[in-house]
């Protein structure tokens, strides 16, 4: 029975960060301030929580109890904090903003694969590519998109995006309506270099 509740917390986990941080790529604040305070919040309340831990982890050990109720309270309340704010958005606030694209990024990273119980093999290596976006009214967002978008979209380039107002102020970015104006790529004209003198003419001359 604690084996089916360990991995029931532990999907629960990651299914919780995996949609925080869906809703966050929509979202106009810094990534590290709501988990760092949701972290704070679960460090706090562990110290009187942090005994509801020993039946599900079988560890009588405090401090190891103390941090999978930090870790899990701040994955709970992020996910919270993320849902109500783009659930509960005010619709009467969107409206669309322009900006232009400021800069390209490319992050190479490796697929995992299981090695047995307890070792974890590096894979093929992938690419993830993304945006920043500078709106008129809202601070730069980075912005993941596909290499599609990565490569036809250039630096100076426009984008307009709806945004509205979430519950708690901060704005949210419909990443998935937004409209690229690409300027269409300039061909540089070929420079041809002669050697030993001027090329001559079809009479002859120089």
């Amino acid at each position: 029975m604690r084996n089916v509740l360990i991995g029931l917390t532990v999907l629960t986990l990651l299914v919780m960060s995996g949609w925080a941080m869906l809703l966050y790529s929509g979202s106009v604040i810094d990534w590290w301030i709501v988990p760092a305070v949701a972290f704070a919040v679960g460090l706090a309340t562990g110290l009187h929580l942090w005994r509801m831990w020993r039946y599900l982890t079988g560890s009588q050990s405090m401090a190891f109890n103390y941090v999978c109720h930090a870790v899990f309270t701040a994955a709970l309340l992020s996910f919270i904090f993320f849902l109500l704010n783009d659930t509960f958005s005010d619709r009467d606030t969107a409206h669309t903003e322009r900006g232009v694209v400021t800069a390209h990024f490319k992050e190479e990273r490796h697929r995992t694969r299981r090695v047995g119980r307890r070792y974890v093999a590096t894979g093929e290596k992938y690419y993830v590519y993304s945006l920043r976006v500078n709106l008129a009214d809202t601070d730069p967002k980075i912005i993941s998109v596909n290499y599609d978008r990565y490569r036809n979209v250039r630096d100076g380039d426009s984008v307009s995006v709806p945004v509205r107002t979430g519950l708690f102020g901060i704005k949210i970015l419909d990443v998935n309506s937004m409209e690229f104006q690409t300027h269409p790529k300039v061909k540089k004209k070929s420079r041809l270099k002669y050697f030993g003198g001027r090329p001559k003419s079809e009479n002859g001359s120089n």
